[in-house]
C-alpha cells in the first residue's frame, strides 16, 4: 500500500477533487472556474504534511480531506448545499473503488508486489485515469448530475449511510484480520457503486417516470378533447334541430295569422317575432369555429333559459386551431352553462368578453355561482362523485393554452365565479391586430 501512496494525504484530496470535477461536469460552474480550480489545488497543497488523526484505531484525515473538498467546492460551483454535499460524497466513493479495483488486480497476480514502486505507481494512475474519462463520458452524454427531489430524500440518507459504512469498514477490516481479501473488496465496490446509482440515477428515473405520467395525463386530455368535439358535433345536430322545430313553429303561425283579425293577429305577430329572435344568436365573429361553437352553445342557452352575452374579436383567434377552438370554448362555455342551470331567474346568465389589450390576448367568462366552491391547486375541485371521470374541462383548457404559452386563472369572488386567461401576442406575431369595427357584440 505504501508503494502506491502519492504525496500522501495531499494525493488522497487530489483523487477526491477530480472525481467532483466529473460528476459536476453537467453542474453551475463559477466565473474563471479554471483558475478557481487551480487556487483549489494550491491552497490545499499543505494536506501533504498533514499527519495521521487516529482516533480509536481509525485514521480520520480522510473524513478531514472530503469536509474539506466540500467547503470549498461553493467556490467551485453556484449549486445547492445539497448537490454540492452529496456529489463531494459520491467522489469519495469513486475514490474508494477505484482503490478497490487496483487492489483486486494486485492481489489476484502476486508477481505484482514484486514490481517498482514507480512501475506501481504508474499502473495505479494507468486505472485512475480509465476510471476517470469512462465516469466523465458517462456523466457528459447522459447529462447526469446530483439534483434534489423532495420524495427522495431519504434514499438520499440510505446511501450515505451504507457509503460511510464502507468507508469505515475499510480501516476496520484489518484490525479484525491480516489483511483484506477478494470478497471484501468486491463486496465493498458493490455496495458503494450501488450507492452511486441511487445518487444519480434515481434523478434521472424520477425525470422518467414524471414524464410517463404527463404523458399519459396528456394522452387523457386528449381523449377528453375527442370526446368534447364529438360532443360539439352532437350539439350541432341539436342546435339544427332546434332550428328545423323553430321554422316549422313560424310556417304554421303564418299560416294561422292569415285567418286572424284584430287582437288575435297582433299577439300572433309578436309571437312570431319572438321566434324570429332565436336568429340573433347565430354568431358572426369573422372565425367559423367560433361561430359554430357560439352559435351552438347560444341556442343551448336559449332553450334553456339562460341569458348568454358575449363580446368577442373574432380575427384575433386566427393563430388557434380551429379544433382548439372548438374544445376551449366548448368547455368554457359548458362549464358555465353546467353552473348557470343550478342558478335561479337573473342569476342564469352568462358573460365572455375576449380582447387583445397590449401585449395580451385576454379571454373572460364570468356566471353567477352562489354555492361555494373549493379549490386546490387554483383549480376548483369537481363535486361529484366519479371524480376521475369529470375535470377533464378545466384540463383540457389548461393543456391548449400551455401550447400557445398562456396562463389561466379561475377564482370565485362572492357569488361571481371567474375564468380569466391571458396569451402573451409572442403567440400571435403572425397576426394582425384586428380593429374596431371587427369586435362584434352578440346578446
Amino acid at each position: 500500500m505504501h508503494a502506491i501512496t502519492f504525496l500522501k494525504q495531499y494525493g488522497f484530496f487530489l483523487q477526491l477533487l477530480f472525481p467532483m470535477v466529473i460528476f459536476m461536469t453537467n453542474g453551475k460552474k463559477r466565473k474563471y472556474f479554471l483558475l478557481r480550480l487551480l487556487a483549489v489545488m494550491l491552497v490545499t497543497s499543505p494536506l501533504y504534511f498533514l499527519p495521521n488523526l487516529m482516533l480509536h484505531k481509525i485514521n480520520y484525515c480522510y473524513i478531514l480531506s472530503d469536509i474539506i473538498l466540500f467547503l470549498l467546492s461553493f467556490f467551485l460551483y453556484d449549486e445547492t448545499p445539497f448537490v454540492l454535499f452529496f456529489t463531494s460524497i459520491a467522489a469519495f466513493g469513486l475514490q474508494h473503488i477505484i482503490w478497490n479495483n487496483f487492489f483486486l488486480f494486485y492481489d489476484s497476480i502476486p508477481q505484482m508486489a514484486s514490481l517498482d514502486p514507480i512501475l506501481l505507481n504508474l499502473i495505479f494512475f494507468l486505472d485512475l485515469g480509465i476510471t476517470y474519462l469512462l465516469v466523465f463520458l458517462l456523466m457528459y452524454r447522459s447529462k447526469l448530475k446530483i439534483t434534489y427531489r423532495p420524495k427522495q430524500w431519504f434514499s438520499y440518507v440510505l446511501s450515505l449511510v451504507v457509503l460511510l459504512f464502507v468507508i469505515f469498514l475499510a480501516q476496520l477490516i484489518p484490525l479484525v484480520q491480516e489483511k483484506w481479501n477478494f470478497v471484501n473488496r468486491l463486496y465493498a465496490n458493490l455496495a458503494v457503486l450501488l450507492c452511486l446509482i441511487i445518487q444519480f440515477g434515481y434523478p434521472y428515473l424520477y425525470d422518467i417516470i414524471e414524464k410517463d405520467r404527463e404523458l399519459s395525463e396528456e394522452k387523457r386530455t386528449l381523449e377528453n378533447m375527442l370526446s368534447v368535439q364529438a360532443k360539439q358535433q352532437r350539439l350541432g345536430k341539436e342546435a339544427t334541430d332546434i332550428l328545423n322545430l323553430k321554422i316549422h313553429d313560424m310556417k304554421n303561425q303564418l299560416n294561422t295569422i292569415k285567418h286572424l283579425h284584430g287582437q288575435d293577429r297582433i299577439d300572433s305577430i309578436d309571437e312570431l317575432e319572438r321566434s324570429v329572435d332565436i336568429y340573433s344568436t347565430i354568431a358572426k365573429t369573422g372565425n367559423d369555429a367560433l361561430d359554430i361553437v357560439l352559435t351552438q352553445k347560444g341556442l343551448l342557452c336559449n332553450s334553456k333559459n339562460i341569458t348568454f352575452t358575449y363580446i368577442i374579436d373574432g380575427k384575433a383567434f386566427r393563430f388557434m386551431k380551429p379544433t382548439d377552438i372548438t374544445s376551449l370554448f366548448g368547455n368554457i362555455l359548458d362549464n358555465a352553462i353546467e353552473s348557470a342551470e343550478k342558478e335561479e331567474g337573473e342569476f342564469r346568465l352568462i358573460k365572455l368578453s375576449c380582447e387583445t389589450k397590449k401585449d395580451f390576448l385576454q379571454i373572460q367568462e364570468t356566471n353567477y355561482c352562489h354555492r361555494k366552491l373549493r379549490f386546490e391547486n387554483g383549480v376548483p375541485v369537481s363535486t361529484k362523485k366519479d371524480k376521475d371521470s369529470h375535470g377533464f374541462g378545466i384540463r383540457s383548457i389548461s393543456y391548449i393554452i400551455s401550447k400557445y404559452q398562456g396562463k389561466i386563472k379561475i377564482t370565485q369572488e362572492e357569488d361571481i365565479f371567474r375564468l380569466f386567461i391571458l396569451i402573451p401576442c409572442s403567440a400571435l406575431a403572425s397576426i394582425p391586430h384586428p380593429t374596431e369595427k371587427d369586435t362584434i357584440t352578440a346578446e
